[in-house]
């Protein structure tokens, strides 16, 4: 008995088409993910102004400069505007293999995508001044330096995000709706 068969067309234009549907949700993406790291940031640097409730001191090194600094759990009060100016973001794309999947009359196959790989999308907001993570976590010991600190945390950048969650999931919604 001799098998029957079948023939399908079209299927590169399928894949085609499939390959520029990923481009334009990875565009989508970026852009959404860089608009919110973008929110947090400025929202982080935002907290850290204003008048602060912590121990008053005078700057080293003046003649009679006083500043407040920040209380536990408060932002960073800012002094030289260190940390506040060295706040940024960034995204990241990292390759995943995503192949395309459909039923044939005997089973599965998979067709990988035609040089298209979609991006896992990821915003990184944050500083490269050494002291930053101390700020956000505190910190209790000697450093690498052979410094000691007992320092409770001053979070900035967390509570930022945490404030513009809601700003962001609406402008993930938005963003969905586009597609």
């Amino acid at each position: 008995m001799r098998g029957g068969g079948f023939e399908v067309f079209g299927v590169k234009d399928v894949m085609r088409r499939l390959d520029q549907s990923v481009l334009k949700v990875d565009a989508l993406c970026k852009a959404a993910v860089s608009t919110g790291c973008a929110m947090v940031a400025k929202e982080a640097i935002l907290s850290m102004r204003g008048a602060r409730s912590g121990e008053k001191y005078k700057v080293p090194g003046t003649q009679n400069v006083w500043h407040t600094a920040s209380a536990p759990g408060e932002p960073p009060a800012v002094l030289f505007r260190r940390l506040s100016s060295s706040i940024t973001w960034n995204i990241e794309n990292r390759e995943k293999s995503m192949p395309y999947t459909f039923k044939n009359g005997t089973g599965i196959a998979t067709i990988p995508a035609t040089g298209t790989k979609p991006l896992v999308v990821i915003g990184l907001v944050g500083t490269n001044v050494e002291y930053g993570k101390r700020m956000e976590y505190g910190f209790f010991g000697t450093d690498s330096k052979g410094r000691t600190y007992s320092q409770e945390p001053r979070p900035f950048l967390f509570p930022a995000l945490k404030r513009k969650q809601g700003e962001i999931a609406l402008l993930f919604r938005a963003t969905l709706k586009k597609l």
